[in-house]
């Protein structure tokens, strides 16, 4: 509305303009489903098919759903996340790790090696200047899915007093089945597969997992006198739409996905006992 793309003919006669007054009586528009109310209520993706005039560019959203966290503010495991989760906009991976800013690379370290990253995977992914944020995310959910399927809330002050071996010999004690650390984290990347592959089902794919459009525009910041671009966590350098096209690529490597469609590979399928989702999927 403020740009002009949209105007009163659009919203029936209302004025938008940012406040009390406005949101109310928009809010009960959209409740009623009645007058531009019947826009809003579409959601994202409704809207912008209803309106057209190229306001995709505009919206705010991931697979229909608005994010919670701003990737120009801290671009981590939680921002990244929530473009790639097959729950629209859904920061699985949350707990904190990369919200907040100032960690080094030791302490990322040191919390993947309690969670499942092994030596070789550590020197693989971690670096002095930073990390490959594709690949430590591809890690990273299994780590919470694990926290996820056992029903522990995967924020850091829970999080933080849980390792593997503590999952698994809970995980055994509740159920009377015994299963190795190795084999839990097994478990959930085979989960996060078959969680994966009802999305690609429906139709979803690497054309979905993607960033809104105003993250890789710098973001005015009155707040703090300021313009904010997009950067790495450590701030150290801006990151362009190659630089994600590229956090994708190694991403779905490291998930043993196709890079071009996001879609997991029958290789991977099966070596996780799911022969039968890639015959599902045709793969």
């Amino acid at each position: 509305y403020e740009k002009g793309i949209i105007g009163k003919n659009d919203t029936d006669g209302i004025e938008l303009k940012r406040g009390f007054e406005t949101t109310a009586q928009l809010l009960e528009l959209t409740a009623k489903g009645e007058g531009f109310g019947q826009v809003l209520g579409a959601g994202w993706l409704g809207a912008i098919k209803i309106l057209g005039r190229g306001v995709e560019k505009y919206a705010y959203h991931i697979k229909g759903t608005e994010p919670d966290f701003d990737a120009r503010i801290s671009l981590g495991v939680e921002a990244l996340g929530a473009v790639t989760n097959p729950r629209g906009a859904h920061d699985m991976p949350v707990g904190g790790l990369t919200v907040a800013k100032g960690r080094n690379i030791e302490f990322f370290k040191k919390v993947m090696f309690r969670r499942g990253l092994t030596d070789r995977d550590i020197e693989r992914i971690f670096v002095p200047s930073g990390f490959d944020l594709g690949r430590f995310l591809a890690h990273y959910e299994n780590w919470a899915t694990v926290l996820n399927c056992l029903g522990i809330c995967f924020r850091m002050q829970s999080s933080r007093l849980y390792d593997l071996p503590i999952c698994s010999e809970t995980f055994s004690a509740a159920t009377g089945i015994y299963r190795t650390p190795d084999e839990l984290l097994k478990a959930s990347e085979r989960a996060y597969n078959i969680y994966r592959a009802v999305n690609i089902r429906e139709g979803f794919s690497r054309k979905d997992d993607r960033f809104p459009q105003r993250w890789l525009e710098p973001l005015n910041r009155p707040d703090k006198g300021e313009v904010t671009v997009l950067k790495d966590y450590f701030g150290s350098a801006p990151v362009t739409a190659q630089d994600v096209e590229r956090m994708l690529d190694n991403y779905y490597q490291e998930k043993g996905w196709e890079i071009k469609t996001g879609v997991p590979t029958r290789a991977k399928l099966t070596e996780l006992g799911l022969g039968y989702v890639a015959d599902a999927l045709k793969v």
